[in-house]
């Protein structure tokens, strides 16, 4: 990149291109926001006119049609097409292409300023300035941060939808959130979210991807919650769970955050599910979990996957020490459409309903899309656990917590 007039950044175009061919089906978004021009680097401009050639002929964009379209036109080059393939792609992509659109303004705006030198030697140099100020405002990009009008008439209605409406209703293809004091019941939790929504979309599939348990375990728990909760027996029921190791999805240098180019591979994960829950949220995050800007990144790349791709997404996130409220940045909350938070149940002297144990006060602590009018209230009590009666409350505490001690 050119320090002084910071006119372009060939890291940017190839991270760019590198973004559109591996993952090509973005390429329809991405097209309304860039043209040639964005690029500085020729072989770049080229590149990208036979990824719009490829497209207008209805063939891939992949490396192989790349090169064949590029070598039609003579305008192959092995040694930029080989940058832009190992460069690392780009998840929020908007940015970057912002980015390319202040330099693409600023190298026009260069161009113009010995334009405008000639104009005032012109005979009739008001005139001629005003055809520059017409060819400038034609040629700057219009900044994507403003509004697109639409006529309201033109806007396709649409309600919000639900899953578990008479349990408890999180809203489609969005991303919410479930906090809890450790011990009190995350897990289990979710664990019922996916066996009831299985349950009542038999076609539907749920992954749960709990890091923190052995999967032996997430499947024991979901058999009691199936035998000893719901009474259900429904067989071939399609729950996926995985406890591997997380991979962190921010890679942070300096003040730049990037996302790691594993996000790819993860959607590619994902793409079969349409109920997705995460546990725990920090285990994939990467970066600075108190810093707004590190969480409002790492929030977007779900919000944005889950409604392109109408994808149901919870993330388990541990709540702050002595509450059952969301840690860390605001922003973690903020994007999120509904938090649920999740607290043992409590007598009139605050103390631990020992005739409760197998039940669970789930709060709605932020409700974007009025799950309340669904559950007539704020709080709700729901059954987590399997209720083991006992003629003791303290036999019955102690037999509890050593059958269901954890999550």
């Amino acid at each position: 990149m050119n320090d002084e007039l910071d006119i372009y950044n060939i890291p940017f175009e190839r991270s760019i291109l590198s973004s559109i061919i591996f993952n090509p089906s973005d390429f329809t978004y991405i097209s309304n926001q860039l043209s040639r021009e964005h690029f500085y680097l020729v072989a770049h401009q080229n590149i990208y006119t036979a990824m719009i050639n490829l497209t207008a002929m209805d063939k891939p964009i992949d490396e192989e049609f790349l090169r064949s379209e590029l070598n039609r036109i003579g305008q192959f080059d092995e040694r930029v097409m080989i940058e832009v393939l190992t460069a690392n792609p780009i998840a929020s992509i908007t940015p970057y292409i912002q980015e390319l659109a202040k330099y693409k303004d600023r190298r026009t705006l260069l161009g113009l300023s010995t334009q405008f030198k000639k104009a005032a030697q012109a005979e009739d140099p008001i005139n001629a300035a005003k055809e520059l100020i017409v060819a400038l405002e034609e040629g700057m990009s219009i900044d994507r941060r403003l509004p697109h009008p639409t006529n309201h008439e033109e806007i396709e209605e649409k309600e919000v939808e639900f899953i578990l409406k008479d349990w408890l209703p999180i809203p489609r293809n969005t991303v919410s959130l479930v906090t809890a004091p450790g011990g009190s019941g995350k897990t289990w939790t979710v664990l019922q979210i996916a066996a009831r929504f299985c349950i009542q979309n038999k076609s539907s599939k749920a992954f749960l991807w709990l890091s923190e348990d052995p999967k032996s375990l997430s499947k024991a728990r979901l058999n009691k919650i199936l035998s000893g909760v719901l009474g259900n027996s429904v067989p071939n029921l399609k729950i996926d769970i995985a406890d591997d190791a997380t991979p962190h999805l921010l890679n942070i240098i300096g003040n730049k955050v990037t996302t790691d180019p594993i996000w790819h591979d993860m959607k590619k994960v994902f793409d079969p599910y349409d109920l997705i829950i995460l546990d725990p949220l920090i285990a994939f995050f990467g970066g600075d979990e108190n810093n707004n800007g590190h969480a409002r990144f790492f929030m977007q790349l779900f919000t944005e996957y889950a409604g392109k791709n109408e994808k149901t997404i919870i993330f388990i996130h541990h709540s702050t020490k002595g509450t059952a409220g969301s840690r860390g940045a605001g922003a973690i909350v903020d994007a999120a459409r509904l938090h649920y938070e999740v607290d043992r149940i409590r007598n009139k002297d605050k103390e631990i309903d020992e005739l409760k144990l197998h039940m669970r006060l789930v709060r709605l602590a932020k409700d974007n899309y009025n799950a309340g009018a669904i559950l007539k209230s704020s709080e709700v009590e729901r059954q987590i656990f399997p209720n083991k009666d006992n003629s003791s409350t303290v036999a019955r505490s102690e037999l509890f917590n050593s059958v269901f001690i954890g999550d």
